[in-house]
């Protein structure tokens, strides 16, 4: 029995750090901009939109979500606590999934983006920050 391996055109094993790195760094530059986007652009519309559902809640969740949203993108973004910042980024994402039927405003992304984030930060929590991080990889 024979069976068929195809070389890599790119052996790229010695980049796969910086792949994760590159992960890292761009999902936590977006929810960097999330959080700002939620907490100061958009946030009056948000907490009328939640004031609906959830009437006392509404400028609380409105803060505590862009607030939540930054302080994960900036430890995403520097590389630090990288597989603790997954696990609860993981839980603000399936949070997000469920609850997205309840927010109807442009500045909260499509549910597709949720699950691909939580691919990418389930990924992230297996593998580490990667390079350019301040985790050391063990």
């Amino acid at each position: 029995m024979y069976t068929l391996h195809m070389l890599n055109i790119f052996p790229t094993m010695f980049l796969a750090q910086f792949a994760h790195a590159l992960l890292r760094i761009v999902l936590g530059g977006i929810f960097i901009y999330l959080g700002w986007r939620h907490l100061v652009r958009d946030r009056a519309a948000l907490e009328a939109i939640i004031r609906r559902h959830w009437p006392s809640v509404a400028p609380y969740f409105v803060k505590y979500l862009g607030l939540v949203e930054m302080a994960l993108g900036g430890l995403f973004f520097v590389g630090a606590w990288t597989q603790v910042a997954a696990v609860a980024a993981m839980i603000l994402s399936i949070k997000m999934l469920v609850l997205h039927r309840h927010f109807a405003h442009p500045s909260v992304p499509p549910k597709i983006f949720y699950t691909l984030v939580l691919g990418v930060y389930l990924s992230l929590f297996i593998t580490g920050a990667g390079a350019i991080a301040f985790d050391l990889p063990l």
